[in-house]
């Protein structure tokens, strides 16, 4: 388990290398270049290991899941506290789902059923 758990960990240091590259002279592209920020995805968030969907654990998001375990990525969370729901924006920057929902909310895209107040679900914008 211990190959596996340093993959996860090395590919969450790639991730994070790679959306640092968003942001100029500390300026967020989607600032510099006035560019609205969308919800793409939902996501979960293992202590910094992100898996995606269209929904939260639907079957594409599932299937990531299981490819790698449940327990592995449980452990590398280091615990279930260390698991967060969330989206993703159009970039690939994780968001929690108050974050998320005030993007959804400032790109016009919650829909009118949206009644959970400040926080995002799936139906809120899909």
């Amino acid at each position: 388990m211990n190959e596996i758990l340093e993959r996860i960990d090395s590919a969450v240091k790639q991730y994070q290398e790679e959306v640092a590259m968003h942001f100029e002279d500390g300026i967020p592209r989607w600032e510099r270049y006035n560019v609205t920020r969308k919800i793409a995805q939902a996501a979960v968030s293992y202590g910094g290991y992100i898996v995606t969907g269209t929904r939260h654990f639907c079957p594409i998001m599932r299937m990531q899941i299981d490819a790698i375990g449940d327990e592995v990525l449980l452990t590398y969370a280091g615990g279930h506290d260390n698991i967060v729901q969330g989206f993703t924006d159009q970039f690939g920057f994780f968001l929690t789902r108050k974050e998320a929902y005030i993007i959804a909310r400032d790109a016009g895209q919650l829909l009118p059923r949206h009644v959970w107040g400040d926080v995002l679900y799936s139906e809120s914008y899909i």
